[in-house]
């Protein structure tokens, strides 16, 4: 890290009422903050409170807002909805098929696959899909470019919206 980013780093902590842990020896080890503070501290974001230990609810937390535009990019959502998991519900049509699909890719939409024996029309009729959220705690940012609607919703029902 440079020493003015350095710099401006620990002015950001020492602001935030942050030290650097025991042992630190200046920029070179300045990457030993990684698991003392968040980007959101750094960034001067208010800080989402900690998971319960044990499980708790706000460990189990599942909500994710899931958009489509067409074109390929984030331009303005042609429609979307919310999806909120354990238990299901929200605007999605299907929140508790998206909700169980969601789980068995451990709510990682990347890891969606198309579902065999869709027929689609090979026409390129682009939309773009966000998702984000949090699942189980963890922060989720999904975005892909589908060829068409119909290729969209051959990922199944987390994309049928």
């Amino acid at each position: 890290m440079t020493p003015l980013l350095a710099l401006l780093a620990g002015t950001t902590l020492a602001a935030a009422g942050l030290s650097a842990p025991a042992g630190h020896n200046g920029p070179a080890g300045f990457g030993d903050l990684a698991g003392v503070v968040s980007p959101a501290q750094l960034l001067g974001a208010p800080v989402p409170p900690a998971p319960e230990a044990g499980g708790g609810s706000a460990s189990r937390a599942r909500t994710v807002r899931l958009a489509v535009a067409r074109g390929e990019g984030t331009g303005t959502p042609e429609r979307h909805v919310t999806l909120t998991c354990a238990p299901p519900g929200g605007t999605h049509p299907s929140p508790a098929e998206a909700c169980r699909a969601l789980d068995k890719v451990g709510g990682d939409p990347a890891r969606f696959t198309p579902a065999g024996g869709k027929v689609c029309p090979l026409i390129y009729d682009p939309v773009t899909v966000t998702a984000s959220g949090i699942w189980d705690g963890k922060h989720i940012w999904y975005q892909h470019t589908f060829g068409n609607n119909c290729e969209m919703q051959s990922y199944g029902p987390f994309f049928a919206i």
